[in-house]
């Protein structure tokens, strides 16, 4: 008879279960953050955020779409690897080592491209000369609390792929994915080798996070640097290139979550095992063997699930919510005015 936190790691061991609930946490978020405020919407009691001449909209708005692109391509990407591996391919043959970087590629490939969108459509000179009040870089439209989560993710990480891979031993064929875990006190008995996330599925990792940093950062910076239209659009282009510059710190530190969590996954079930049976010896009963960092990898197991939940449903409000970030228009604000008025 299983235990209720038995049936709850169950149903929690695979993303699709982190998926699902991360579906209501997100729309949960969103409907709390586009709530009226004071009667009245957000664009309607900011006037100032209003692009009044409709050049906004043209330079800022694909480059939103494209974030809502890229946020839904590391979600289906990382669910769509996960069901052909599990479900659908035979890969008892195959490492797959690049199953834990695809979330991080993916992400770097596709702000890596809007970096050169920016750069290649949407850096036209200014209409209107203006001159900037102070330096521009690539800190000036990015909240510090969307780098730092993605600083914090990168950290982590980090630190796990380099304490996992010099963990890991190789196996016949020279792969880094074994973990060795020796039977005390029984020399006879060889030591146990299970699947790890060692070096080769490490060293995939930490190529994609460097090249995903890399990406933000040029991203962030020639966000900031380009210029302003003209000194009638500042307060619109400042709101669209915010919005860039936090949903895009936000995709970054997603796909380094979800990253954490598979390893975190595959972690957690070597440290699970603690035992080995051999037929014939000890009387039948199981040679003890535990990994000395077990009871950490067994926390890295349940808080496996909790990133994969924060990093989809961080994903999603990025997708569902991107039409608030979108440049508003003054005919369509004039007429929102016009039915409200009707009514």
């Amino acid at each position: 008879m299983w235990t209720p936190s038995e049936i709850v790691g169950a149903a929690f061991s695979i993303p699709l279960t982190s998926f699902v609930v991360a579906i209501f946490v997100a729309l949960v978020l969103e409907a709390w953050r586009s709530r009226p405020r004071g009667g009245a919407g957000d664009r309607s009691a900011a006037p100032a955020t209003i692009d009044r001449t409709g050049v906004v909209g043209v330079r800022h708005r694909p480059e939103l779409i494209v974030v809502v692109v890229i946020a839904a391509a590391v979600v289906c990407t990382h669910l769509l690897d996960f069901v052909l591996r599990s479900y659908v391919l035979n890969m008892s043959g195959s490492t797959a080592s690049l199953r834990f970087a695809l979330p991080v590629i993916v992400a770097s490939v596709g702000l890596a491209g809007l970096a050169a969108l920016v750069v290649a459509r949407g850096s036209a000179a200014s209409v209107v000369p203006v001159t900037p009040s102070v330096r521009r870089t690539w800190l000036t439209f990015s909240r510090r609390r969307d780098l730092v989560a993605a600083a914090l993710a990168a950290t982590v990480l980090a630190a796990t792929t380099v304490a996992a891979g010099l963990a890991s031993s190789t196996d016949p064929q020279g792969q880094h994915i074994w973990l060795v875990v020796p039977v005390p006190n029984v020399d006879a008995v060889d030591p146990l080798r299970l699947h790890f996330y060692g070096w080769t599925y490490g060293v995939p990792v930490l190529i994609a996070l460097a090249a995903l940093l890399m990406s933000l950062a040029a991203l962030l910076r020639v966000n900031a640097a380009r210029p302003f239209l003209s000194p009638e659009t500042v307060a619109a282009e400042r709101l669209a290139r915010r919005s860039i510059a936090s949903t895009t710190a936000r995709v970054a530190a997603a796909s380094l979550a979800l990253a954490l969590a598979g390893a975190w996954r595959l972690i957690a079930s070597t440290g699970s095992v603690t035992g080995l049976v051999i037929t014939g010896q000890n009387d039948g009963h199981p040679y003890e063997s535990a990994w000395r960092y077990a009871e950490l990898a067994a926390a890295a197991g349940w808080a496996a699930p909790v990133m994969e939940i924060v990093a989809y449903a961080t994903l999603l409000v990025v997708v569902i919510g991107m039409p608030r970030r979108l440049p508003l228009s003054a005919r369509t604000t004039d007429r929102s005015d016009a039915v409200g008025a009707r009514r």
